[in-house]
């Protein structure tokens, strides 16, 4: 992966990577918990309008929250990046987390 020329614009890819050198655990974490909140809340949505009758019906709830998770990855990224700061912001105004120097 080139870096991006002075003037343009960096790739999303160079943004995510660049976000996670600078902000390393804390960036990891943000996106984990946003996988999880995700899946989860996909999951119950699908679960609570479509009700299965057997241990397939279960499978098939899973499968179509996770079809529909794999969509919201290009929104799930946008939101980590987004979050990120905040969140370490957030844990150095704690004391949970040293600034950046």
């Amino acid at each position: 992966m080139e870096p991006s020329t002075p003037g343009t614009k960096p790739s999303a890819r160079e943004k995510l990577k660049r976000l996670f050198e600078e902000y390393g655990l804390v960036a990891i974490g943000v996106f984990v918990v946003i996988w999880v909140l995700v899946l989860g809340g996909l999951y119950l949505a699908v679960k609570f309008g479509w009700k299965p009758e057997s241990a397939a019906g279960e499978a098939g709830t899973f499968g179509v929250a996770y079809i529909a998770f794999r969509f919201t990855l290009p929104l799930r990224i946008g939101a980590t990046v987004v979050l990120t700061p905040v969140v370490a912001r957030v844990l150095e105004r704690f004391k949970l987390r040293k600034p950046q120097t």
